[in-house]
């Protein structure tokens, strides 16, 4: 995963594990801090450097392990790669960006609406053709009390 031969290269490498591995040292500090207050981490996630220094997602599921004076050991867990899960949340919030961003601005009217006809959401080109606000639109209005009339009629909204 790391793109070393074995943990024994990973080990004779890596000598500062704050700085070497970890892209951003503040992680390595949440992760020490947690593990020694709760005694383990679950899915504990951060960006890490490989061999080559490229950049991977991991997640971890780590617990300390104490000698009898209760001192950390080392610590005993799994590791997996979540770098392609990151990539695709990271797509998604971008287009959801665009998709908010085109919807706003644009000047034609925009809504969303439940099965019954309740307004849920509305852009700002639609409250200001109609008058509203967004309080008093989306989650106040129905569908129907917008349309003129003889549209309204047609529709199978309750």
């Amino acid at each position: 995963m790391l793109g070393f031969e074995s943990p024994k290269e990973l080990m004779s490498v890596r000598t500062n594990i704050a700085r070497e591995h970890y892209v951003d040292q503040q992680s390595r500090e949440a992760f020490k801090k947690s593990v020694e207050q709760d005694g383990f981490v679950l899915d504990f996630e951060f960006e890490a450097y490989r061999k080559d220094r490229s950049k991977i997602w991991l997640s971890e599921n780590v617990r300390a392990v104490r000698d009898p004076e209760g001192t950390v050991v080392y610590y005993e867990g799994t590791t997996q790669d979540i770098t392609g899960r990151k990539g695709a949340e990271e797509a998604l919030r971008e287009s959801e960006e665009r998709y908010r961003d085109l919807v706003e601005n644009s000047l034609d009217l925009i809504c969303t609406h439940d099965l019954n006809g309740l307004i849920l959401s509305a852009n700002h080109a639609a409250m200001e053709l109609m008058g509203y606000d967004s309080e008093s639109y989306a989650g106040g209005k129905n569908f129907r009390q917008i349309l003129a009339p003889k549209c309204a009629s047609s529709l199978m909204i309750t």
